[in-house]
């Protein structure tokens, strides 16, 4: 009798711990459920800059400062904005049989243009003549690469990031790099080549002067081509290369159901006569301003002591009470000396 009584008050006071313990276990998922909440929710807060909403929208102006990349967590719309904020780059071709080096590697500055600096349209346009000897390798092998620096974006890598000091290097993952790859197409259609002109011209003025409708040998026959894009290649950030598809492209975003077309970043940049100091003036027209969204050091400590905290209590709390369980097992299967629990 007095056995049981032990029993019965041992194995309340048992529960009872268990049951605190567990509550402290639940407390400490939460704790460490914190940070991750914090880090993803990044992604989240970065979207209200683009002002989208739930339901499918178009949104023009989808970053509130246009002279800076959006985030590195949405590559399709990096990968617009850095198409849309680039006048030029490089384009790689095969080298054709009647060239030098047949069958290996020639890289050539192309001008290009994905739309009016107020409409992107996702769709790269050129300009060239079958004079020039990417064209003369394109008529025999159409397959290119055409690679872009955030390093032409406006400036943005070679200007300091407030309270750094700080400027990108070109191969610097933060300082965006996009190759596009797939065949270079001539544009036959009428409609798509007024398209085209306004998109370049737009762009390249002085173009205006190189385009004529008339096929003589003095007019350099300029046409207007197309990149049919078949990959999507992005390093915008630490982490490795992202692909991207070709869906993602057209929306202008990672998200589906939503479409977002990249603003024209207005940043001019303007060298004093020592050629050492550079000064950017940026042109907003939203008052949020948008930076790199990299957690700020506090916030990362904080959640690493949080963290931590989390991890002790969790680590601690199953230790205890899986003794406490089998304390309760050992007292149901009546292994354990009165005495002792006296």
């Amino acid at each position: 009798k007095h056995f049981n009584q032990i029993y019965y008050c041992r194995h309340n006071t048992v529960m009872i711990k268990i049951k605190e313990r567990i509550e402290w276990l639940l407390l400490a998922l939460v704790l460490l459920c914190i940070p991750f909440k914090e880090v993803f929710s990044i992604r989240e807060d970065k979207f209200k800059d683009y002002n989208v909403s739930a339901s499918i929208n178009v949104n023009v102006n989808a970053n509130a400062n246009a002279n800076t990349p959006p985030s590195p967590f949405n590559k399709a719309a990096t990968a617009r904005w850095l198409a849309h904020n680039t006048e030029w780059g490089s384009l790689s071709t095969i080298q054709a049989s009647t060239r030098e080096r047949p069958g290996t590697p020639f890289g050539n500055i192309s001008s290009h243009s994905d739309g009016p600096p107020s409409q992107s349209t996702g769709k790269i346009y050129f300009l060239h003549s079958p004079l020039d000897a990417s064209m003369e390798d394109i008529r025999e092998n159409n397959l290119v690469s055409f690679v872009i620096s955030g390093k032409q974006a406006a400036g943005y890598c070679d200007r300091a990031r407030e309270g750094e000091g700080e400027t990108y290097d070109a191969e610097d993952p933060r300082c965006a790099r996009l190759s596009l790859c797939g065949p270079l197409v001539e544009v036959n259609d009428p409609d798509e080549i007024e398209v085209a002109k306004e998109a370049m011209f737009s762009r390249h003025p002085v173009m205006k002067t190189w385009y004529t409708s008339d096929d003589t040998e003095d007019s350099h026959r300029f046409s207007f081509w197309r990149l049919e894009l078949e990959e999507i290649w992005l390093v915008d950030f630490y982490g490795g290369a992202a692909q991207i598809s070709i869906d993602a492209w057209d929306r202008g975003t990672d998200e589906e159901g939503q479409f977002i077309l990249p603003s024209r970043s207005t940043m001019e940049v303007e060298f004093e006569d020592n050629a050492t100091t550079m000064l950017s003036q940026a042109e907003v027209t939203n008052d949020r301003q948008y930076s790199q969204p990299l957690l700020p050091v506090l916030g990362r400590i904080n959640i690493f002591f949080v963290t931590l905290l989390g991890a002790f209590i969790l680590g601690t709390y199953i230790g205890r009470t899986t003794v406490s369980w089998k304390r309760l097992k050992r007292l149901e299967q009546g292994t354990i000396d009165p005495e002792e629990e006296r």
